[in-house]
């Protein structure tokens, strides 16, 4: 756990059989965790609430989530391979208790074999960008959006077993999709 953490490097390591996360931030500010590796923990990252972190670069399989921003501001996630998890590849707020962050960057990442979504975005989730992903082989959607405010762009949705992307009305198209 990193609580309040700021500026904070984490790199090259292996998380793996955790029960709970493999990392949680809590609080923490312009940290990066790049090029991990996160295998079979309750879930890969969480992150809430922190604001300008940076997470690439990183692999994560069979967990419960992938990659989780709870609650947080201009982080970005970005060119991670999130494989097989049980519920979403990569997720945008939560709904116990429910809430969400804003104007999030998700970009160039794969999410491939998620059980349930690929990509996830709760409705408290404000001004976020999802741009250049790919959701492959979900159990359900390849992306799952329910924030009107949230941006798509020139994503990408194969082989998923319900919709390529369900969106609520007013969801921005920036086109590509």
């Amino acid at each position: 756990v990193m609580a309040d953490s700021k500026h904070n490097l984490i790199k090259g390591n292996l998380f793996s059989r955790n029960d709970d996360e493999g990392i949680l931030m809590e609080g923490g500010e312009r940290n990066q965790i790049r090029r991990n590796r996160f295998v079979r923990n309750g879930a890969g990252i969480t992150l809430g609430p922190g604001s300008r972190n940076v997470i690439t670069h990183n692999r994560v399989s069979r967990g419960r989530d992938g990659i989780r921003i709870e609650k947080g501001h201009r982080n970005l996630v970005a060119h991670n391979v999130v494989a097989h998890t049980h519920r979403a590849g990569i997720r945008l707020g939560i709904h116990r208790p429910f809430f969400g962050g804003a104007h999030n960057v998700i970009r160039g990442n794969l999410v491939r074999g998620s059980r349930v979504d690929g990509f996830v975005v709760v409705k408290k989730d404000d001004h976020s960008l999802l741009k250049r992903n790919i959701a492959r082989g979900a159990g359900d959607d390849g992306f799952d959006i329910a924030s009107r405010t949230t941006k798509l762009t020139r994503n990408k949705a194969r082989h998923n077993r319900d919709l390529g992307i369900e969106a609520v009305r007013g969801v921005i198209d920036g086109g590509g999709n």
